[in-house]
């Protein structure tokens, strides 16, 4: 694909290649982009794949220290009420520059950058067009990656009430806000919104109000993630065949709704359609769950895509709790696998689920709330894993998600307006 005569060259951002959910969309995001023609270059912190077009940068491009960065750039989580999670700060920064100087992109891609990767000053800085992925609200907050039910990023986060009433530390969320908005003021924002939420939240910010904000959704491997192999996916698992077996993923990050997956497997215990149920683990057992109960299988915690692809195609019903989220991988990955989902409707997850027809959503998010969307889900959902896969596949199919990239890129190398920038989306069904 090429950009007045010559390949059009992208460098996506980004700390890891493989490990977490925001790392791993940008790296399908890499791979859809290279298959669609683009000149994709990947430039990470820590590089896990053997993709030759992922670029592990050096210890003088990454400044010094390489490692602890995170720790400088966040404010410790022992300064946060009722929060598990820290707030980023944005102060440490690779060199950026000498990067995009080296490697000569035509748009630089920003995705989860936090933890030392690209600060606040050296995001104000890039000497090319830049666009950023909202992963999380970092981007248009006072540091904090998800805001629950605040809308102080709507003005200038004062007075933050997920901070300790100590005076030092109740004014860092106010001098992270204001200081992105000296540096970004100048510059013309171009962003990409994962889900319609997050755009919303986005264009009610005060420093993305102006921003040309794009909604364009994740996308994810047909040829990993796909419909069948149950049965054999339970054998390599160890899984009893006539078993029902329930998923859940992330469950022990209290965002995730660590402190509820105890109480829900409790309430799924007294339906009849889940009362002889397994429950699957992976990636970590929650507070209250014990791995030596009889009906707990812990899975091993793996970053290779095909073993979760199993995990997913082995499962009757993937659970998801979570309080806060975006537009979760999990979620993309099992309905792809024909698996529904059962979650809370909560930020881009609605956009993701049609009630009844491939998972069940709770408006309240509670236990109770929960166990009563699951006891709703009909059976036969269930066994339209066929369906559920196919309109997965239309919704984050890897040519169309480039498509769109490549679109809002030309766009902001031009200086255009996008033209895409308020499209709505449609829950896929």
């Amino acid at each position: 694909m090429k950009e007045g005569g010559q390949r059009l060259r992208v460098l996506l951002v980004a700390v890891k290649d493989l490990a977490g959910g925001a790392h791993r969309s940008a790296f399908r995001l890499h791979q859809a982009l290279r298959v669609a023609g683009v000149d994709s270059i990947m430039a990470v912190r820590d590089k896990a794949s053997s993709d030759p077009h992922v670029y592990q940068m050096s210890a003088a491009e990454m400044g010094w220290p390489r490692r602890g960065r995170g720790f400088l750039d966040r404010l410790p989580v022992s300064c946060l009420v009722n929060r598990d999670e820290p707030i980023s700060l944005g102060l440490q920064s690779m060199r950026l520059e000498q990067v995009i100087d080296r490697l000569a992109p035509g748009v630089v891609h920003l995705h989860w950058v936090n933890g030392g990767m690209v600060g606040i000053a050296a995001a104000a800085m890039a000497t090319r067009p830049v666009v950023w992925t909202m992963h999380d609200m970092w981007a248009f907050t006072g540091g904090c990656h998800y805001a629950d039910d605040c809308t102080g990023f709507r003005g200038a986060c004062s007075s933050c009430p997920k901070v300790k009433p100590w005076p030092i530390v109740r004014a860092v969320p106010h001098w992270v806000h204001a200081r992105k908005s000296r540096l970004w003021g100048g510059r013309r924002l171009n962003a990409i919104a994962p889900s319609q939420w997050m755009a919303n939240a986005a264009r009610e910010s005060s420093l993305f109000a102006d921003a040309d904000v794009r909604k364009i959704g994740y996308c994810f491997d047909p040829t990993v993630f796909s419909p069948g192999g149950r049965e054999a996916a339970r054998r390599r698992l160890g899984l009893l065949p006539e078993k029902s077996c329930v998923l859940f993923v992330n469950a022990s990050q209290p965002r995730k709704g660590a402190a509820m997956v105890s109480q829900i497997m409790q309430e799924m215990s007294q339906m009849p359609a889940w009362s002889d149920s397994e429950f699957l683990f992976a990636g970590g057992l929650p507070t209250g769950v014990q791995g030596d109960e009889p009906r707990v299988r812990l899975l091993p915690t793996t970053h290779d895509e095909a073993v979760m692809a199993e995990y997913f195609a082995a499962a009757d019903l993937f659970v998801m709790p979570s309080l806060e989220d975006n537009l979760p991988n999990v979620v993309i990955e099992s309905l792809a696998c024909g698996t529904p989902v059962a979650a809370f409707a909560v930020g881009g997850i609605p956009e993701m689920i049609t009630e009844g027809e491939n998972g069940c959503l709770s408006a309240e998010c509670t236990v109770a709330g929960m166990a009563e969307a699951i006891a709703r889900l009909d059976p036969a959902t269930l066994r339209s894993r066929g369906e559920i896969a196919a309109d997965a596949r239309a919704a984050y199919s890897q040519a169309e998600v480039s498509r769109q990239h490549v679109a809002f890129y030309r766009d902001v190398m031009q200086g255009r307006p996008s033209t895409e920038a308020g499209e709505e989306c449609t829950p896929i069904k």
